[in-house]
């Protein structure tokens, strides 16, 4: 038997709007897990706590506790950006498509494992 024509961009598309939308659900369970680990450490944590990794060892790596509130604001802004970028601009690019959704992966698992890191090495 032969296979309709066109019958495997339906299912590439089927599928792409499937996984874009397992991406959503990860979002949202991402941000539900950053905003209880942000609600504990605003509550808990001292006033200043080891966020800039990249800098000296010692007071320089301290930030206030309410620069937390940037990670999840920039999660979910990079969330909106790339799929306004891909539903918008570009709608029929595949493989952009899915380096988008590989990078917004990445980033809900990075910002959840930094507040993770975070939320350990704080003394309670």
């Amino acid at each position: 038997m032969q296979a309709l024509p066109g019958a495997g961009n339906i299912y590439q598309i089927v599928g792409s709007a499937i996984i874009f939308h397992l991406v959503k659900v990860l979002v949202i369970l991402g941000n539900a897990v950053v905003i209880s680990i942000v609600l504990v450490l605003l509550l808990v944590a001292p006033p200043d706590i080891p966020l800039y990794y990249s800098r000296s060892w010692g007071e320089n790596q301290l930030a206030s506790k309410w620069a937390l509130i940037l990670l999840p604001v920039l999660m979910n802004m990079a969330f909106a950006v790339c799929a306004w970028i891909m539903n918008k601009k570009f709608p029929e690019e595949m493989l952009l498509h899915r380096i988008v959704r590989f990078a917004l992966v990445m980033n809900v698992v990075l910002t959840v494992s930094i507040l993770m890191r975070l939320f350990f090495m704080i003394q309670f």
